[in-house]
């Protein structure tokens, strides 16, 4: 996500300042030194673009980031309220199954079981406090 953002963020800047930056044919010569003829993939034709040409890839990639990232959040939002089960109520409560904590902070609850541990060795029953 850091790197869909950054390349948002680029391709944003470059929208808003027109004519003024070369990125599709600054980046198509770097991979083509580095031996990745990008431009032949995507079936382009060869760089240097024109002004009017960047602006058009441009806008094509800005649009297709944003769009990627937008499912993204989405999916993140779904499987964070209602595609785990007990997600959505852990939210508001900030309190968790102990089978489910075990399962995915393991190490957390370990810690927390150590803490609630007394001198004897046996783990303390305590009321269950949200997570921090």
């Amino acid at each position: 996500m850091m790197l869909l953002g950054l390349s948002l963020s680029v391709s944003g800047w470059a929208l808003l300042f027109p004519f003024e930056h070369s990125l599709f044919s600054d980046t198509f010569a770097l991979f083509s030194y580095v031996g990745i003829d990008v431009a032949h993939i995507l079936g382009l034709p060869e760089a240097p673009y024109s002004a009017i040409q960047e602006q058009q890839l441009n806008s094509a990639w800005h649009g297709i980031i944003a769009v990627v990232m937008i499912c993204l959040i989405f999916a993140h939002i779904y499987i964070g309220t209602i595609g785990m089960e007990g997600a959505f109520d852990a939210m508001g409560s900030g309190e968790v199954d102990l089978n489910w904590a075990k399962e995915h902070h393991s190490i957390w609850v370990d810690e927390v079981m150590s803490e609630n541990t007394d001198k004897t060795g046996k783990a303390e029953v305590a009321a269950a406090a949200p997570a921090e």
